[in-house]
């Protein structure tokens, strides 16, 4: 891969939790204290603040104060969370990277089960189950099941694999600067995947991705249209091709999403 931006790593064992903030004020904290209490203490958390007009930085700054481990990066304008991910994944000293948005949650054993499972079978890319909250934290109904394996033609078909739940292992799979471009996590799965890395699954609920009213179908429509683009515009996919690969996406969210 080109434009490495993650390595070397200057920490074996340590968890770098990437989380990019935006006006994250309301959730921020509780983000924050799912981590804190995961088993696997051995993380750091570096939280890119992406030009935020509310008190998102002042918080994180108050965290950071408290616990070393928790490291805060201003940018003064936003700038979507594609350059957020790539600023924090080039100031990550761990060997595992973690991504947690600024209003998801994490299971206070998910560092430490699915690190478990990477190294009794040698895996570089993991992802997990995930469920619903809503934006009091209470279930939402609605549990993500995951594929067993997802290679690169499987994550064009379905886009399974949720960021919350993502650990990689940059020993085993190198992890190259993205694009700024919308989807910035489908664009580094895909990338990942593209030199020949297999994802694989975690058959367990180890994170909770926050739903927030209103905005779920319109986030969905939205999400679609940029996928047809990233597979126009950064992967050169063929039209006939893409167009089968967004039949795919499409039939396997409407199942994921509202069938079940």
């Amino acid at each position: 891969m080109k434009n490495n931006i993650s390595s070397p790593w200057l920490d074996d064992q340590l968890v770098s939790v990437i989380t990019p903030a935006y006006n994250a004020e309301r959730f921020l904290q509780e983000t924050i204290q799912s981590v804190l209490s995961q088993t696997y203490d051995q993380w750091e958390m570096i939280i890119v603040d992406d030009g935020s007009t509310d008190s998102t930085y002042s918080l994180a700054e108050s965290w950071s104060g408290k616990d070393s481990r928790i490291r805060v990066i201003k940018c003064l304008e936003n700038g979507g969370q594609a350059r957020a991910w790539n600023i924090a994944i080039a100031a990550a000293k761990g060997r595992y990277l973690a991504f947690l948005d600024a209003d998801d949650l994490w299971e206070e054993n998910k560092l430490e089960e699915q690190l478990a499972f990477m190294e009794e079978n040698n895996y570089g890319f993991t992802y997990t189950m995930y469920d619903w909250i809503d934006e009091n934290s209470g279930s939402a109904g609605k549990i993500i099941d995951v594929p067993e394996s997802q290679s690169y033609k499987d994550m064009l078909k379905n886009t399974a694999i949720g960021a919350l739940t993502v650990v990689i292992d940059r020993s085993l799979v190198d992890v190259a600067e993205i694009p700024e471009v919308h989807l910035n996590d489908s664009m580094m799965w895909l990338q990942i995947a593209r030199e020949g890395v297999t994802a694989y699954g975690y058959d367990k609920v180890l994170a909770h991705y926050r739903i927030v009213t209103n905005s779920f179908s319109r986030n969905k429509k939205r999400s679609a249209v940029r996928l047809w683009n990233l597979y126009r515009d950064q992967l050169k996919i063929p039209f006939f091709r893409r167009a089968y690969y967004f039949t795919c996406y499409a039939f396997n969210s409407i199942k994921r999403y509202y069938l079940k």
